[in-house]
């Protein structure tokens, strides 16, 4: 059946860390609708939103832990007792979604969400007296379901900015549709590392890609190249307001470079920060508001560079080890840069 537990029968749900729910090729379908441009201002709804991921995942985590010893491989062995125990945790993963209560934008999203967990539920009921194959009767309502979450979710990262749902199931969160790719291996290229000196990366992502040190300058595009200058991971003076409680602002100082002699437009939105367990910030859904010195999106002509500020709220938990990307680059090539001052 896989190896990604029992939920990964459902829905492709890139909230819960490690693809808890993913089903490949789920969102093949219409051409997305044309980029949504952004600014960097958080509304009240978008704050409701970043909770509302940052719970979702915490909630992705719990069910995760609890389903770490279920033998989902082999099902063929189960006897009527597993599949009470499995149908057992069902009630309970019920009963804590409900205890989630979604903003009105993502309540739909929330929905969707519960209705596979229950559809899951009752082919637990059906397996359990006609055998694992009685999955099968239910796979085109998982499909559905699935389609529709990841139609759900494009609407709310457009709003916002947020990484909500592995939308090109690459195994990592993306604003957007997202580009499918083949898994990266071992040989695949790495994007072009400014100066040409090698530099060792001081870890590596959760999709294998290295994640180079603070101070290493990476050629994202051929338009722009990204160089973290440095990192306050505890910025507790970068905005008037004080985090959320288990938050942290962490305030990274970027230097941007613009490569060549046409005009190309930055956008914030392609700034991504990546924690060690697959949790993402977005640099616009996520941000702690305005900075000083922020680092300044829009048109850039000829080769210059711009440094300025990129504020996060993170979770406490994912402060070490936290790494930044450019979504805008195609996932077999992406290179991470450290915002862990300690790394390497």
């Amino acid at each position: 059946m896989g190896r990604r537990r029992l939920l990964a029968l459902l829905l492709a749900v890139s909230l819960l860390p490690t693809g808890l729910l993913a089903v490949p090729g789920a969102l093949a379908g219409p051409a997305p609708a044309p980029a949504v441009r952004y600014i960097a201002h958080q509304s009240t709804e978008c704050v409701q939103l970043a909770w509302y991921a940052g719970t979702m995942h915490a909630w992705g985590e719990s069910v995760d832990d609890e389903e770490s010893g279920a033998d989902s491989d082999n099902l063929e062995t189960w006897t009527a007792a597993d599949y009470d125990h499995a149908i057992a945790l069902y009630d309970d993963y019920l009963a804590q979604l409900d205890r989630i209560t979604p903003p009105p934008a993502a309540a739909a999203f929330h929905q969707t969400i519960r209705d596979g967990v229950a559809l899951y539920q009752r082919a637990l009921e059906t397996m359990k007296t006609a055998g694992p194959f009685a999955i099968l009767a239910y796979l085109d309502q998982f499909d559905q379901l699935t389609k529709q979450a990841g139609e759900q979710a494009l609407v709310l990262e457009a709003e916002c900015g947020i990484a909500l749902y592995d939308n090109d199931d690459d195994g990592v969160p993306e604003v957007g549709p997202g580009v499918a790719t083949p898994a990266p291996t071992d040989d695949s290229p790495l994007t072009d590392v400014i100066p040409a000196t090698e530099v060792a990366p001081v870890a590596t992502a959760l999709d294998g890609r290295p994640i180079m040190p603070i101070g290493t300058t990476v050629q994202t595009s051929d338009a722009f190249s990204l160089t973290i200058v440095s990192v306050d991971q505890n910025a507790v003076d970068a905005v008037p307001e004080t985090p959320p409680a288990g938050y942290q602002y962490v305030n990274v100082e970027i230097t941007l470079g613009h490569l060549r002699d046409q005009t190309d437009t930055f956008d914030l939105i392609s700034l991504v920060a990546l924690g060690p367990g697959g949790s993402v910030y977005s640099a616009v859904g996520n941000s702690c508001g305005f900075v000083d010195g922020p680092l300044a999106p829009g048109d850039y002509t000829g080769t210059m560079t711009m440094t300025g500020h990129v504020c996060f709220v993170v979770n406490s938990r994912d402060v070490a080890g936290l790494a930044l990307y450019d979504q805008t680059q195609p996932p077999d090539q992406r290179v991470y840069l450290s915002l862990d001052p300690s790394a390497g």
